[in-house]
């Protein structure tokens, strides 16, 4: 067999090269970038069911035919302002915000519609208090 004179001196070499410790990379260790990348998907998971329950059960989605009944309520509480006056509406918006108060308290209604229904009345008997008030202080001037 004939061998070569830098043969030896490669394997003398590559002997030298084994006896010293390998460093470990820097940057992060396996266990370090295993748990980074666990905390990463947990939070895409949450983020889908988040998405999932938000376009299930929107609780702020209303139907046209929801939205076509307080455009109604809110057309006839304005209205009423011409048929019973700013006092008298008054009156008949804040009793029919009372009942319907009542009525969310006792059937312990969760419909979004119904909430928004007794706030549009809310509202309503407000602008109508307001305009007593403003119609009281015109005519004392």
């Amino acid at each position: 067999m004939i061998t070569d004179a830098n043969s030896s001196s490669v394997d003398q070499a590559s002997a030298a090269n084994d006896a010293e410790p390998i460093a470990p990379p820097e940057g992060k260790s396996a266990g370090e970038i295993h748990a980074a990348n666990e905390a990463a998907d947990r939070a895409a998971r949450l983020a889908e069911q988040i998405a999932d329950s938000s376009h299930r059960d929107s609780p702020t989605q209303f139907s046209l035919r929801d939205l076509f009944v307080l455009t109604t309520i809110v057309a006839v509480e304005l209205a009423g302002l011409r048929w019973f006056g700013s006092r008298g509406l008054a009156a008949v918006i804040g009793f029919a915000a009372v009942v319907w108060l009542f009525i969310i308290a006792v059937y312990q209604l969760k419909s979004p519609f119904g909430r928004l229904l007794f706030w549009s009345l809310v509202i309503g008997y407000i602008l109508a208090l307001s305009t007593v008030l403003v119609a009281g202080l015109a005519s004392s001037h």
